[in-house]
């Protein structure tokens, strides 16, 4: 539907995958369900990997000593990544 609007339109709908904790199991477990970034409109996931068990996804806070509400997130490219999400850091003469 997607291309389709797009053709359309001519407006591109990329879209974020919210992975919680399916993502981690969800490839293993049924791979013929695409949705990573196998498809081409895919631009950024999401992933909270299990800790406590399986019905309680685990944020990056479960690991304990960070803020609540901690996860992490993968861009399919560096040209996905808002610019006011990236930094620089300078360190030993190198910048990163």
């Amino acid at each position: 539907m997607l291309d389709q609007y797009e053709k359309d339109t001519g407006i591109d709908v990329p879209i974020h995958v919210d992975g919680a904790s399916g993502a981690l199991f969800c490839p293993f477990a049924t791979p013929s369900v695409n949705f990573g970034f196998e498809m081409e409109r895919v631009k950024s996931i999401n992933v909270y990997v299990p800790f406590t068990s399986l019905t309680d996804d685990s944020s990056g806070h479960k690991y304990g000593l960070v803020y609540p509400g901690l996860g992490w997130i993968l861009w399919r490219d560096e040209a996905q990544l808002p610019a006011h999400l990236r930094f620089e850091l300078h360190y030993l003469g190198g910048n990163t």
